[in-house]
This record gives C-alpha cells, structure tokens and sequence, in this order.
C-alpha cells in the first residue's frame, strides 16, 4: 500500500506527484503533524491518514514546506531522525514497528514537492 501525492496546480515538475509507500507516509505525516499542529486542522490529520484524495489547500502545503525548511535550518530533523532510529533499533526483533522508516532527505523531498504543488491531494 502507498500513498500516492498529487499536485493540484504544480507549479514545477517537483510539486506534481510524491509517493510513499506505508512504511514512510505513516512516520512522515506523523512528523508534519506534530511539527504543524498549528496549520493543520483535525481534519487534515485525521484525512493525511488514508487514501481518500483529501486536499491539503496550497496556503497549507506553503506553511507545511516553510515549517520543514525553518527546522532543518534549527537541526531538528537530523535530531528527530536519530532519535527515531534509536526508538526503533531498540525494540525487539521481529516488532511491527521495525518496519517503518523516517530520514530526512525524505522529509525535504516532501518540503520541496508541498512548496511546488499548488495544494495536494492524498490518495
């Protein structure tokens, strides 16, 4: 299962289409929910979850890509990155949760396609 990402008005080929596949959508979107709590409604969160090409307007997806290039500049993702890894090579072998994987250079392909979209569908 994926979650494919497309741009509503793409402004470059960059904003027209993300994909992550489960294991990295669920770590990610939970990265941009807590770091953007303040732009996303309970909506939105809720909605990021599933494949239901709900739209994330372009005014959010623009704060959503600031809000990440801001704590890059700050090191809060490298932190958040070894910190999760940390969470995840200390549980047991075999867990559920192994599976999922959070990087930042993932996270900033995500900054640049939400800055180029135009707003994006989640489906």
């Amino acid at each position: 299962m994926g979650f494919d990402l497309n741009g509503v008005d793409p402004i470059s080929k960059k904003g027209e289409y993300f994909r992550a596949n489960v294991w990295w959508w669920r770590p990610l979107w939970k990265f941009v929910c807590v770091n953007c709590d303040d732009i996303l409604n309970e909506k939105d969160i809720e909605e990021g979850s599933w494949n239901n090409m709900f739209e994330i307007i372009d005014k959010k997806a623009n704060k959503i890509a600031d809000r990440i290039y801001d704590l890059d500049k700050k090191g809060e993702i490298k932190k958040y990155e070894k910190e999760y890894k940390k969470e995840i090579d200390n549980l047991e072998d075999g867990a559920f949760e192994r599976n999922y994987s959070f990087e930042r250079d993932f996270v900033m392909q995500f900054a640049s396609f939400c800055e180029e979209s135009g707003g994006f569908n989640i489906g």
